[in-house]
């Protein structure tokens, strides 16, 4: 893989990490949101970081991971994290209305392109 391209798959995927961490500040799910699109789901008091952080976690740190030491255990292990962590925001998307849905259905389509052509060829 050229450093070009991998430079700009982590720059996706931590555009993608940040925009859930805005819509988790942004956009919430609660039992009265009947009417609006929502259909997960949700709980009281949903966090969008709750949901995702355990995989966010994990993506960072395989991140860094592979970044220092790009060895094909390594590779394999940051492909996986990048999967799990777009699997919990489908997973979510059921708690997001509107174009908020829309722009996060886009991002993850985009960010699963780019994992699904190989985050480490």
């Amino acid at each position: 893989m050229t450093h070009h391209k991998k430079d700009r798959i982590f720059k996706g995927l931590q555009t993608l990490i940040a925009g859930v961490c805005l819509l988790a500040i942004a956009t919430g799910c609660s039992n009265d949101d009947s009417g609006n699109g929502i259909d997960g789901n949700c709980v009281d008091n949903f966090s969008w970081f709750n949901e995702v952080s355990d995989e966010v976690s994990a993506l960072t740190n395989a991140g860094a991971a592979y970044g220092q030491d790009p060895t094909a255990a390594n590779c394999a292990t940051y492909e996986a994290a990048a999967i799990d962590y777009l699997d919990a925001l489908e997973d979510a998307l059921g708690c997001v209305s509107g174009t908020d849905r829309d722009a996060l259905q886009d991002a993850i389509a985009e960010a699963r392109a780019d994992v699904d052509g190989g985050l480490c060829n």
